[in-house]
C-alpha cells in the first residue's frame, strides 16, 4: 500500500473490515417506524410528529422482538412497531434474544476494550491492534507489530477514547496517527497524515500484520479487484477452511 507523499497536508487510508452476512450498505439500511394512527384532521391536536416525540417514554414489549422489529407502548396505549432491513437484536450465549449494542466499553481489568453485545464480538487490546469473532468463537487480529516507512513510536498513554466508538492513536509517528472505529461487527480504521512530511522514500508505506485461525486462509475477490503493479489493488475475502466467506477486508483504493 503506496502513497506518493507530495502535496499531501491531509489525507487517510482506509481499511474496513466487516463480517458477513452483515456488509457496507445494510449498516445505513433504513429504519422505519409505524403506529396504527388515524388520519389526522385540521382540528385534530394530536399528529405523528407529537407521538414519536415522547419516544424515551416508550416501553418495549420483549416477548415481541424479532430479528429485525421491536414493539413499543407509548404512555397513553398506542402501539409502535420498528421494522428494519437488518438485524436489531440476535440471539446471545444463552438463547435469548437481545439488542444488538456495538457501543464500545473498558473492559473489567482496564485493559482494552471491547464490544460485546452483538452476534460478532469486537475486541480492541491496549496496544491498538485488535480481533473480531469469526465463526464457532474464532478471532481474527489485525493491527499487530505496526510500522510506518520503517518506524512506530506509540505507545498506551497516546491513545484515547471517545463515546463514538472511535479510538485515536496519536502520532504513531510524527504527524501521523491512526484512528480506528468500532461498527456493528466490523472496524474500519483509517492512517491520517495530520501535516506535511519529510520521507526518505518515495512511498508512504504502512505495514502490520494480521493473524487468521487455523485453518482459515484470505482470498482475492476477483469480482471487487484488479492486478497492478505486480500485485492486488482490490478487496479480500477472509475464508475458512470449510470455504465459508467469514468476513471481508475492503481495500482503501479500488
Amino acid at each position: 500500500m503506496h502513497f506518493n507523499p507530495m502535496n499531501f497536508i491531509r489525507t487517510s487510508m482506509k481499511f474496513l473490515i466487516i463480517l458477513l452476512p452483515f456488509h457496507l450498505f445494510a449498516q445505513n439500511a433504513v429504519t422505519q417506524l409505524s403506529a396504527p394512527i388515524k388520519a389526522a384532521n385540521p382540528d385534530d391536536n394530536e399528529s405523528a410528529a407529537s407521538i414519536f416525540a415522547d419516544r424515551a417514554q416508550w416501553q418495549e414489549v420483549v416477548s415481541e422482538r424479532k430479528l429485525n422489529s421491536r414493539t413499543y407502548i407509548t404512555p397513553d396505549g398506542k402501539t409502535i412497531i420498528r421494522n428494519s432491513s437488518k438485524a436489531l437484536n440476535y440471539y446471545n450465549l444463552s438463547g435469548e434474544l437481545v439488542p444488538i449494542d456495538p457501543a464500545l466499553t473498558l473492559n473489567s481489568d482496564g485493559k482494552g476494550w471491547s464490544a460485546m453485545n452483538q452476534p460478532h464480538p469486537v475486541y480492541v487490546y491496549p496496544d491498538g491492534s485488535f480481533a473480531l469473532s469469526m465463526d464457532h468463537d474464532q478471532l481474527c487480529s489485525f493491527g499487530k507489530n505496526c510500522s510506518v516507512n520503517g518506524n512506530w513510536n506509540y505507545d498506551s498513554r497516546n491513545i484515547t477514547v471517545d463515546n463514538n466508538n472511535t479510538i485515536v492513536m496519536h502520532d504513531v509517528v510524527p504527524g501521523v496517527s491512526r484512528i480506528t472505529n468500532i461498527r456493528e461487527n466490523a472496524v474500519k480504521y483509517n492512517y491520517v497524515i495530520d501535516h506535511a512530511m519529510n520521507l526518505s522514500s518515495t512511498y508512504f508505506t504502512c505495514s502490520e500484520e494480521l493473524d487468521l485461525p487455523s485453518g482459515y486462509f484470505l482470498r482475492r475477490d476477483n469480482s471487487e479487484g484488479r492486478e497492478e503493479n505486480g500485485g492486488w489493488t482490490g478487496n479480500f475475502e477472509i475464508v475458512s477452511g470449510d470455504g465459508k466467506v467469514n468476513g471481508v477486508i475492503f481495500a482503501p483504493v479500488i
